[in-house]
């Protein structure tokens, strides 16, 4: 029993090891700029939890990708892309993060070739743009959808190649004509869009995503260890590789600065 017993405390304390060896800190604090564009009602006495989502996973050679956002109960605060080299165990940030911004999904053609999708997110969705690479993720360029703000997403997109793509734009809001959805394509890797159908009903692109297991990677939020996890398949079983905290920190206003008082000399 006594043997059992020491077995079972050394398997709790590996496995409590490998988790703190696999979890990973994101660093975000917000700014007096960032409340205040982005209408926050944090407060230093009920300053605003702050959450990170996953949305979205992809695995280019031995570079693994992820993308999603910083946000609070009401509010998106930021864009977030972090890429590992090393299988999990450090995360770098590619891109800028981006004020009011999520992205969702990502897509690659190959080893070089890339792509993700995003918009702004407030009241009303807005700003939908790509995000491309041509070197396999390491750096990336911001190409908006349309030359002009937009009100809608980014619903679904598919590259066949590093040049021709299609995409399918939600207005969110009915128009006038009552076509919600429209198909866009695209022959210059997402500079520019070329209208292709409208409807009044929801397009679908012919493309299957691949599911986890045929990926062979996962994003997972474990309610208990309250993060969020990422985890590689191996034959049946999955394991986890990197997790992340899901509440990041807190938004309250920064301290107000001491004002000299009038028997101090001046500066």
């Amino acid at each position: 029993m006594h043997r059992r017993r020491l077995l079972l405390t050394t398997l709790l304390a590996l496995a409590s090891a490998l988790q703190a060896q696999t979890q990973q800190q994101l660093a975000f604090q917000c700014t007096a700029e960032d409340i205040d564009a982005l209408g926050l009602s944090c407060t230093e006495d009920e300053p605003c939890p702050v959450f990170l989502e996953i949305t979205s996973i992809e695995a280019v050679g031995v570079r693994l990708l992820l993308a999603g956002n910083f946000h609070t109960d009401r509010n998106t605060l930021y864009s977030v892309v972090l890429s590992s080299e090393d299988n999990g165990q450090t995360w770098k940030e590619p891109h800028q993060r981006i004020r009011g911004a999520a992205i969702d999904h990502i897509q690659f053609i190959d080893f070089q070739y890339g792509f993700m999708s995003g918009g702004v997110i407030g009241s009303l969705p807005r700003d939908s743009f790509l995000l491309t690479t041509s070197d396999g993720g390491k750096t990336w360029r911001d190409r908006p959808l349309f030359d002009e703000g937009r009100i809608g997403t980014i619903a679904q997109f598919h590259f066949d190649s590093k040049s021709n793509g299609l995409l399918v734009f939600d207005r969110t809001k009915r128009p006038e004509d009552g076509n919600r959805y429209e198909l866009l394509e695209t022959m210059t890797g997402g500079d520019t869009w070329i209208p292709k159908q409208y409807s009044a009903k929801p397009l679908a692109l012919k493309t299957k995503p691949l599911t986890p297991e045929e990926r062979g990677w996962r994003i997972r939020e474990d309610s208990k260890s309250k993060t969020i996890r990422i985890e590689q398949k191996n034959g049946p079983t999955w394991t986890v590789i990197s997790s992340f905290p899901i509440r990041t920190g807190e938004c309250r206003p920064p301290e107000p600065k001491p004002t000299p008082s009038a028997t101090e000399p001046p500066q």
